[in-house]
Formats: structure tokens, sequence, C-alpha cells
């Protein structure tokens, strides 16, 4: 969440650089490396942010805000503490099932994806039959989950969404070791679609893919001259594109991106674009009566 609004940005400036006609010169060469050292310089202060964050949050749980941001300040003072937390970790990761330590820096490891797909297929390779069939009838709940509660209590389709709080990789995780659910752990689409189909489901994919190519094609089209132009929302939902383009937490996730969240993005602007043309209309009409002032005086 914290990196969201950069990567979104980031990608906007990205994807408007891809489709410039214009030649680049030397010095928006240089100014684009100086912003890549920047950001190379704070990836250790960040990193230092990020653990002492993680020390507060076991610590200091049911502190409120304002304290926690305090203790967060404070730890970020004592180096000593930080690389205690840091040894924590690495001695938890050797003794757990579940290991998410693939980078030693805190912030490139929330970029590796790799780490979850591995824990997921691992998780996966350890289901039995009883437990492939619950995986497929927990599959179906969440699947009905997705649709809003007066949608379901107007089908009568009896899916409680509290007892639904966990990811699809607490999931595999508890089917796997017994392990609690609520943790909130990063699944696999790949782990869950073998878990469910084995590995016919590269053949689903396939189609998955090509699925979610048509949807996100739908938020763009070609103009007279042939550009390709996206939509405001489609530009807005970039990050979330990207992660939900061909790899996901799960099917489930994936589904309910495409087939509610678009959808409801979609109308949410169209809401919110529909209230700024009637709480601007005023203020455009004065500038046109303005404008009207101007040229009938310079007529004069």
């Amino acid at each position: 969440m914290i990196v969201s609004g950069v990567a979104t940005i980031g990608f906007i400036a990205l994807l408007t650089a891809m489709r410039s006609k214009r030649v680049l010169v030397p010095n928006q060469i240089y100014k684009a490396l100086l912003l890549l050292a920047i950001c190379a310089a704070t990836l250790i202060p960040i990193s230092q942010l990020a653990t002492a964050m993680v020390v507060v949050r076991e610590s200091h749980r049911s502190a409120d805000a304002a304290k926690m941001v305090s203790a967060t300040i404070d730890i970020l003072m004592k180096p000593e503490l930080i690389e205690v937390q840091r040894k924590k970790d690495q001695l938890a990761a050797l003794s757990s099932s579940y290991d998410e330590t693939y980078i030693e820096n805190p912030v490139l490891s929330r970029f590796v994806l790799t780490k979850f797909h591995d824990n997921a297929l691992f998780f996966e390779s350890k289901l039995t039959e009883r437990t492939q069939d619950e995986l497929a009838n927990t599959t179906i709940d969440l699947f009905w989950s997705i649709l809003p509660d007066p949608v379901l209590k107007y089908f009568d389709i009896r899916v409680v969404k509290s007892q639904l709080q966990f990811s699809l990789g607490d999931y595999l995780y508890y089917q796997a070791t017994g392990g609690g659910l609520g943790g909130y752990r990063v699944g696999s689409i790949f782990g869950h679609g073998i878990g469910l189909f084995g590995w016919a489901f590269t053949i689903i994919y396939f189609w998955i893919c090509l699925l979610s190519f048509w949807i996100m094609d739908f938020l763009a089209k070609k103009n007279e001259k042939g550009n390709v132009i996206i939509s405001v929302v489609g530009v807005l939902l970039i990050w979330r594109l990207y992660l939900y383009g061909i790899n996901a937490e799960s099917i489930n996730n994936t589904i309910g991106f495409f087939f509610r969240e678009i959808p409801q993005s979609i109308l949410i602007f169209f809401i919110a674009y529909q209230i700024a043309r009637v709480v601007t209309r005023p203020f455009a009409l004065f500038g046109q009566l303005q404008l009207g002032k101007t040229y009938s005086g310079k007529a004069k």
C-alpha cells in the first residue's frame, strides 16, 4: 500500500516516455540517471524504516497510531535494535516452513514475487485428496464472496464472508502444515490452479491470459489516426493491472479484479466525473461570459 502510489506514477511516467515520439536528448538521460541514483541511495534508509516498523508492529500492536509512529522514530535512531530484528528474522526463517526471506533488503524483497509462488507450490504439493476437495469447496465460497452482500441475499447464496477472512496463501499453508488462518500470506495463482486442476491448469491459465488481455484492452481504444488512447480508469488502475494482468494471489483474486473491481472503478469514476461536471459548470459559464466580454470590448 505504501509503494502503490509511487508505483502508479512511475508506471504512468514510463508509459508516457515509451509512447512519446520525441527523441531523447542527453539532458533527459542525465536526469533519469540522477533519479535512479537518488532512488538507489534511499533504499538503505527506507529499509531501516521498514525494519523499524516491523519491530513496532510486534511490540506495540495495540497502541494508537501516534504512539506507533513515535516508537518507530525512536527505534529508527537505534541501529542496534534494527540489526537484532534482522538476525531474529533470519533465524526464524531457518526454522519455519514458510520463508519469505529471499533478499536481505526488506524494501527490494517486497518486489520479489518468486517467494510467493515458491511457497504456494511447495504447500500445494503437500495436499491430499481430501484437502484438495476442501480447497475446491473453499474456492467456490471465495468466488461467491466476491459479490456484494445485497446480491448474495437477493439470490439466497449462503456464504458468510466473516468466515472467509484469509488469503489463499493462508489456506494452502493451513492445509499443508496445520498453521493458523488470518495471517494473509500472499498466495499464488499457479499454486492455487495446480492444487485444483493439476498440470491441466496450464491450459486454463492460457485462456485466463487471453481473457485478461481482452479486459485490459477494453480500457483503451484507437482514434481516427490509429493512435491508442488509454482511458483515465485504465491509467489510474495501471499498477493493479500490472499486478493482476498475468499474476495474482489466487484465481479468485483475478476473477474479483476483472469482474468486480474494474466495473466498480468505472462506475465510481463515472459518478465522480458527472458530479465534477455539475460542480464546475457555473465556473465554466462564468469563464465563457468573461471571455465574451473581453472579445466584445476589443471589437468596440
